[in-house]
């Protein structure tokens, strides 16, 4: 009998697979780049962004079955296509009958929102051979970045800047933390760090930890802190992790950490991994929405990872 396909199980045991050869693969493992959709042109987010990056590929580009199909191309024999997952949300009616009925309910009350978990495969475009003139989003997408001249501490403290509702940056002793009860972040001076990279990893790892409070994204890692050490404390220590990756990246910053390759802390997040298969996918979704905020990317930040469809 075949045991059933579980995505979460698979994600999990791949990323686990790959702090067993300690490689911390949230640690910005896309050297090529931030993987995109050769077709549309469109970032890959979330745990996908993650998924992706493990492979060694020098393009970044890649393509659905379908849409290699569709450009008159093909799979290169022997190869095998990557996991991407998404999440797919769906209105049902509510069942007047069924109190007990799962799901969140929407604005009208007449409705049941019910998450459906997917997933399909993509392939790298070393992978396949295609006539790649055809791909004319992807080739603008490279083109505008060979442009970019700016330097990566400018990008990093534009970002910063920008972010309207960011809490106060302070510099009162000489340890890295955030206050959720005031609203503060305090750093370092930023000549006691070893590199200019080091400085905004850890700066943008505060940063995360601050769109957790109430006011902004609220999550319960902030918001019902208890004791460190717990499941909560360790999620929300995950998401600012791999939300700095995704912020350092955006500045073209390395984001390498020697910490982060210590025996202790890999082993720390294997088990908390092997103990919870949801733990990295629903982590590395909120530190897409962190990202967002940080970043006032509105095409995402106000709308949810899912798409929504009612069903009648």
């Amino acid at each position: 009998m075949t045991a059933k396909f579980c995505v979460f199980e698979t994600i999990t045991n791949q990323i686990i697979d790959q702090l067993d050869k300690n490689i911390v693969p949230w640690n910005k493992p896309w050297s090529s780049g931030h993987p995109v959709n050769a077709w549309s042109g469109k970032e890959y987010r979330g745990i996908n962004t993650i998924l992706l990056g493990l492979a060694s590929y020098s393009s970044r580009g890649w393509l659905t079955r379908k849409q290699i199909v569709n450009l008159g191309g093909r799979i290169k024999k022997g190869e095998r296509g990557h996991l991407v997952y998404w999440c797919e949300t769906k209105l049902v009616p509510k069942k007047n009958n069924d109190e007990n009925q799962n799901g969140e309910s929407d604005t009208d009350g007449k409705f049941v929102k019910v998450f459906h978990n997917k997933y399909y495969k993509v392939w790298n475009l070393e992978q396949v051979e295609i006539d790649r003139t055809k791909l004319k989003k992807f080739n603008n997408l490279l083109q505008t970045e060979n442009f970019r001249v700016i330097s990566s501490s400018e990008i990093a403290e534009d970002l910063i800047s920008q972010w309207a509702d960011k809490p106060k940056i302070l510099s009162r002793e000489q340890r890295a933390f955030y206050n959720p009860s005031f609203d503060f972040i305090n750093m370092p001076n930023k000549n006691s760090f070893n590199s200019t990279a080091s400085y905004y990893s850890t700066l943008f790892h505060e940063l995360a930890h601050s769109t957790g409070h109430s006011t902004r994204l609220s999550r319960e890692g902030i918001t019902d802190f208890t004791k460190f050490g717990d499941h909560k404390y360790s999620k929300e220590e995950l998401v600012a992790e791999i939300t700095s990756c995704f912020l350092m990246d955006a500045c073209n910053l390395l984001s390498v950490n020697e910490f982060n390759q210590s025996v202790s802390y890999i082993n720390s997040w294997r088990k908390a991994l092997s103990n919870d298969k949801y733990l990295i996918v629903s982590a590395a979704s909120m530190a897409q929405k962190a990202f967002d905020l940080i970043t006032n990317n509105e095409i995402y930040t106000n709308k949810e990872d899912c798409k929504t469809k009612k069903v009648a």
